[in-house]
This record gives C-alpha cells, structure tokens and sequence, in this order.
C-alpha cells in the first residue's frame, strides 16, 4: 500500500471539512468566538467528535510509517494541498493557550449513568432553545488544536511514539497503562450518515489505523 498517498488523501479531505467548518463559524480569518447559538453549537460539534477521531487514526497511521522508515517518513505530495495551508496561523484568545490534540480515545463509561449525548447532538431531550448562546471559547480551541495537529502530522506521531515508549516501560515494569490509543470497538462519534464526509473519512482512517497497527505488531 501507498501509505504516504493513504495519509496524503485523507489529510487533504480533513483540512478541506476543517476550514469548512472554520468558515462556518468565523474563524478562517483570525476570527474569536465567545458564544454561538445552540444549534450552531451542536452542529459543529457533529462534524468536530467525529473529526477528532479521524485525526487520531490518522497520526496512528503516521507514526508506524515513521517507525517503518526509521522516523524519515517521505514527504507526502503537496499537489492541491496548498490552498488549505494559507489560512491563518491559531489565534487563541487573550489569556488563553492553545491546548496540545488529545492522542487517545477517551474510554467508554460502563456501570453507571452517562449523559444522554445523543439526545445533546441531535436536539432532542434538550431544554436548551436552538438560538440560545452557549459559551463556544473552548470549543474554538478544539478546532484550532485540531487543525494544529493536522498541519503537523509528523510531530503529533511522534508524540505518540513516546506514548508507546512509556506504555511499553509500564508493562515491563507491571504497571497499568492503556494498551492502544484506540479504544475497543467502533471509533468514538462514528455515525451511519450518509449527508456528510466526515463519517466516511472516519470509517476509512480507523480501518486503515487498524491495519497499520496489524502490520507494525507483526513486522
């Protein structure tokens, strides 16, 4: 498999739902958000869960190609790429630090009520009118970590290098540590839509990310 043509195609579908979904919000150019109305809220949130974890799978992938070519991953071909990388640089607002991408699934939660998120994402069971503003300051800087990681895929893989190196320590040392970054089963905001891309390109990075992680254990 072309893994640096893999990662090149799913990186560039990315960028191009990411500054759609900045446009969509204000933020291409320098733009801050303080508050959004509710169903705006919500429907970045849709595209940005599931983006998350595309990423995610993305840099999984990324770090066992750097790992297979000894940390000298070939350059991916920039042909199309260069309309998505001149928009601005990440503009958090004043006092505020924008937040490292978080590598791993967050764990499923078992034995006790959670939230019903899924009445949150899609409106229903929700108290909350749709034009009525919510603090969206941190979610700003969710979706400028995210195109931060993005921008800079092999730095991020190289960051969950060490976390492999220190999972790897914990077990010959007996302590407790998460096996992958991945947690079991499907990935975490995967839907069965079929009105946005983000769901497809989830589905194809979290294949591939398992079968990345396949090839890797048994090389």
């Amino acid at each position: 498999m072309d893994w640096p043509l893999v990662i090149d195609r799913n990186r560039t579908a990315l960028l191009t739902i990411i500054v759609a979904l900045m446009a969509s919000l204000g933020l291409v150019s320098g733009g801050r958000l303080s508050t959004l109305p509710f169903f705006l809220y919500r429907r970045a949130l849709l595209i940005l869960r599931p983006a998350e974890s595309a990423v995610r799978r993305l840099i999984m992938i990324v770090a066992h190609e750097m790992a297979s070519r000894g940390f000298k991953l070939r350059a991916a071909r920039r042909d199309g790429l260069s309309e998505f990388l001149v928009f601005s640089r990440p503009n958090p607002q004043a006092g505020e630090r924008l937040p490292s991408f978080n590598l791993i699934d967050p764990l499923k939660i078992f034995g006790r009520e959670a939230p019903d998120m899924d009445g949150f994402y899609s409106g229903e069971n929700s108290d909350t009118p749709d034009k009525t503003p919510v603090p969206a300051a941190s979610l700003a800087l969710r979706i400028l970590a995210l195109r931060n990681a993005l921008e800079n895929l092999p730095k991020h893989a190289k960051r969950l290098a060490r976390w492999y190196e220190q999972r790897d320590l914990a077990y010959a040392q007996n302590l407790p540590h998460r096996y992958s970054p991945m947690r079991p089963g499907p990935a975490p905001a995967s839907q069965h839509r079929k009105d946005h891309e983000i769901d497809e390109v989830l589905l194809e990075c979290h294949l591939l990310a398992i079968y990345a992680g396949e090839r890797h254990d048994s090389s």
